[in-house]
């Protein structure tokens, strides 16, 4: 499975093949549960990535994965996370993530977030992480914020972050 990451609320939890093949498919595995309006259709386009990235039941060589977001005290997928790719050259790793829009605002993207972050940073070869938001989405640049994330730049209506 890889590794999960908890924090007080939250578990992120690998989207493996099963996952993925689940939300092309729009029906949970056994034993999961989706919350209402998961999937997003981010998940989808990264589901369908995940199933193209080698072949199945094969383990990524590296942990900067696709993550889904799990509530812990109603174990249902509300989101998700994760990294775009392995880190660059300059040891830089870019961070996303989306969570069903009737849980925004609760200060759950700002935990899984700087769950993530704390994650790549336990890896030698990540020194920065960075992510972006668009100038008018001022509900996910204060959740960059709060995960610890400072503004480092904005152009063509972006606004990029570093930690």
């Amino acid at each position: 499975m890889g590794v999960v990451i908890r924090t007080d609320r939250l578990e992120l939890r690998p989207l493996d093949d099963e996952g993925a093949r689940a939300v092309l498919r729009g029906q949970p595995p056994d034993g999961v549960l989706w919350a209402s309006g998961y999937p997003l259709p981010s998940t989808v386009e990264t589901a369908a990535l995940v199933l193209d990235s080698g072949p199945p039941g094969r383990q990524p060589p590296h942990p900067f994965v696709s993550f889904q977001i799990l509530r812990r005290d109603q174990p249902c997928v509300i989101g998700d996370c994760g990294f775009g790719a392995p880190p660059d050259s300059d040891g830089a790793v870019e961070i996303r993530w989306e969570l069903i829009d009737r849980l925004l605002g609760r200060g759950l993207e700002s935990e899984a977030l700087e769950a993530l972050i704390g994650f790549a940073f336990t890896r030698d070869e990540v020194v920065c992480v960075r992510a972006s938001a668009a100038a008018g989405d001022f509900g996910r640049r204060r959740a960059l914020e709060r995960a610890g994330m400072m503004t480092v730049g904005e152009d063509a209506g972006r606004i990029y972050f570093e930690a």
